[in-house]
């Protein structure tokens, strides 16, 4: 129903109109989609960020300009089972068919390899279809000569 405020004599009255169809069809909005605008033959790229700490992964992935955010979330949030944890639902949701993969490890002074927690996550990227274009290494390594604590010194 439209309303208005028309006046009669000295008495001001509201009333309502019913609003023909072709009105509401112009007030509907667009859908925005945020699935990658490319062709069939073509890959829609996107950044997965792997984040591994000694109890939780947390995979990120974004455009590849990295404004946009397509997943932001933790293993635990999707599933409760621990087996699970990194399975990439949302950017099959998407339509991302290829990843760069930019691993990230705790800093300081601890292990520097990759663990078990992005092998994992690399192993359901592989069996989800999507196609690895590059793996680029962001592992932080401290130059302040830091040392473990306990007498490990060299």
């Amino acid at each position: 129903l439209k309303s208005r405020l028309l006046s009669h004599g000295r008495i001001w009255r509201w009333h309502t109109e019913m609003i023909s169809h072709k009105e509401k069809e112009k007030k509907k909005k667009e859908v925005i989609s945020l699935r990658p605008q490319v062709a069939k033959e073509e890959n829609a790229f996107a950044v997965c960020h792997i984040f591994a700490a000694f109890s939780d992964s947390f995979v990120s992935v974004t455009s590849l300009f990295g404004k946009e955010a397509i997943c932001p979330m933790t293993g635990g949030m999707t599933v409760k089972a621990d087996q699970n944890e990194s399975l990439p639902y949302s950017c099959k949701v998407l339509g991302t068919t290829a990843l760069h993969i930019k691993p990230w490890l705790t800093v300081g002074n601890r292990t520097k390899t990759l663990g078990s927690e992005v092998h994992s996550v690399l192993r359901a990227l592989v069996r989800s279809e999507k196609k690895i274009e590059q793996i680029e290494d962001v592992i932080s390594i401290p130059s302040d000569s830091t040392c473990k604590k306990g007498g490990h010194h060299l």
